[in-house]
């Protein structure tokens, strides 16, 4: 199965959840479609509780997708330029300072909690990283 298959395969599940959402559930498009995947994952793993083989082909599309490249090759910048669409730029502009704040904060927090936890390994004597 090639890339462009599942590909194809997942924009029209998305569409049939999209149009289940609008004619029937009327909830905002974001919160459907999630809700919508989360009872179909739920509907196959009761699949699969009863008849284990019939996910075979999911579990053989899901080894076969290697999802890092799929996501830092395919979707990000779809995901990056969706964001954009969608970003108010006025309130960006107005909230600048507590952006420009929790960003300088949160990279500083995140880089001394790696600090940690790579000075811990390495006094662990690396058997448990």
């Amino acid at each position: 199965m090639n890339l462009l298959l599942i590909i194809t395969q997942l924009v029209v599940l998305s569409a049939v959840f999209g149009y289940i959402n609008t004619k029937f559930l009327k909830l905002p498009q974001t919160i459907g479609l999630m809700l919508m995947a989360i009872i179909f994952s739920l509907v196959l793993l009761i699949i699969n509780y009863f008849n284990p083989a019939a996910l075979q082909f999911a579990k053989d599309l899901i080894n076969y997708v290697n999802f890092s490249e799929m996501l830092f090759d395919v979707m990000l910048s779809f995901l990056f330029f969706a964001g954009a669409m969608h970003t108010d730029y006025r309130l960006v502009k107005k909230n600048r300072r507590s952006i420009i704040l929790f960003a300088f904060v949160g990279c500083f927090v995140i880089y001394f909690l790696n600090r940690i936890a790579i000075v811990l390994c390495i006094e662990m004597d690396q058997s448990s990283c």
